[in-house]
C-alpha cells in the first residue's frame, strides 16, 4: 500500500525567497518525495481548511477570529515571524485541516504524512515562533 500524503499547493503561502522561513519546502518536499518514487496519485490526500470550530478547541476563539480576518495585532505578527494576510490564513487552515485528514488516514492505513504538519509553537491566545495555528493540537 502507497503512503498516503496529504498535501495542497496553498501550503506555500509565498513568500520571497529570501525570507528567513523557507516557505518553498513544502513544495519542494513533494518534489523529493517524487523524485524517489513515494508518491502516487492514488495516496495523494489533499486537505479542506479546519473549521473555525475546529481551530477553537485549541486556540482562543478571539485569536481564531483575528487569523481569520487577517487582522492579527502587530505584536502578535512578530511572535510569529511574519504578518498574517490572506495567504498565511488560508496556509494555517488547510495545514490544521491536512494535520488531522492525515490522522484519520493513519488509523485506516496504519501510517499517513501531513508535507505541512508540525506547527506546534503556536500556543492558545496567539502564535509564535512560525506558527500560526497549533496543528498537532
Amino acid at each position: 500500500m502507497p503512503l498516503q500524503i496529504v498535501h495542497h499547493s496553498d501550503y506555500d503561502a509565498g513568500f520571497a525567497v529570501n525570507h528567513r522561513f523557507p516557505m518553498s519546502k513544502y513544495k519542494l518536499l513533494m518534489e523529493a518525495l517524487g523524485a524517489r518514487g513515494l508518491t502516487s496519485p492514488a495516496a495523494l490526500n489533499v486537505p479542506e481548511p479546519a473549521p473555525a470550530s475546529w481551530l477553537k478547541l485549541a486556540h482562543n476563539a478571539g485569536y481564531v477570529d483575528q487569523v481569520l480576518a487577517c487582522e492579527v495585532p502587530e505584536k502578535i505578527e512578530r511572535e510569529i515571524g511574519f504578518p498574517v494576510g490572506p495567504r498565511v490564513s488560508l496556509r494555517a487552515q488547510l495545514a490544521t485541516g491536512g494535520t488531522v485528514l492525515a490522522a484519520r488516514l493513519a488509523l485506516l492505513d496504519g501510517i499517513a504524512c501531513n508535507t505541512a504538519g508540525g506547527s506546534h509553537h503556536a500556543r492558545r491566545a496567539q502564535g509564535a515562533g512560525f506558527c500560526t495555528f497549533n496543528d498537532v493540537a
